[in-house]
């Protein structure tokens, strides 16, 4: 699906105004009930599946369909910032940050159906629901070198555009690979 240039201009020109941007979604009729028919299903291996209704490069839209109790991994956006908005189900944001070359979870943040938040350059995050939830993502200019951080082997990867929140699996997904200090 491809959004109208309109839409995308008055997105653009309204992206510091959240309760706009949804505003703007509805009188296109990209209501909740229309969102979740376009993205219905959730992945049976990543944490969410992705629908990208634009790729602009002013702006980058997903819809995100969350697998229950699926968290993603922490990740940031590289120097896009943005909304994310909420649906059908309650979500749990745990943000990031290093400490002595470390990256540790300092907060949790809970975001009820029908709320959004910020979306702040460089940030780290990562985001899981108890059940089967919704979001969309809208992001200026449109992501390029996402990183995502691999707690696990102690890596962040940079990932191609056509990667969510996850480790990859596929090693063409992986753009740059660097070691965290031991």
């Amino acid at each position: 699906m491809k959004l109208e240039p309109k839409l995308l201009r008055a997105l653009v020109a309204n992206q510091k105004d959240p309760e706009g941007i949804w505003s703007l979604f509805c009188e296109a009729g990209m209501d909740a009930a229309r969102l979740r028919e376009l993205n219905s299903v959730a992945d049976s291996v990543t944490p969410y599946s992705r629908v990208i209704l634009s790729g602009d490069s002013e702006c980058e839209i997903m819809l995100a369909r969350w697998a229950p109790e699926r968290i993603c991994a922490p990740h940031d956006h590289g120097t896009s910032a943005g909304w994310v908005f909420y649906f059908d189900q309650e979500f749990e944001e745990y943000a990031y940050k290093w400490r002595d070359d470390e990256l540790v979870q300092h907060a949790t943040h809970r975001h009820l159906p029908g709320s959004y938040t910020q979306v702040v350059k460089n940030e780290i995050h990562s985001c899981k629901t108890s059940g089967s939830g919704m979001s969309l993502h809208i992001y200026f200019p449109r992501i390029e070198k996402m990183r995502v951080y691999d707690l696990e082997r102690r890596r962040t990867l940079v990932v191609s555009d056509n990667c969510g929140a996850w480790i990859p699996r596929q090693p063409e997904q992986v753009v740059k690979e660097t070691a965290w200090k031991q």
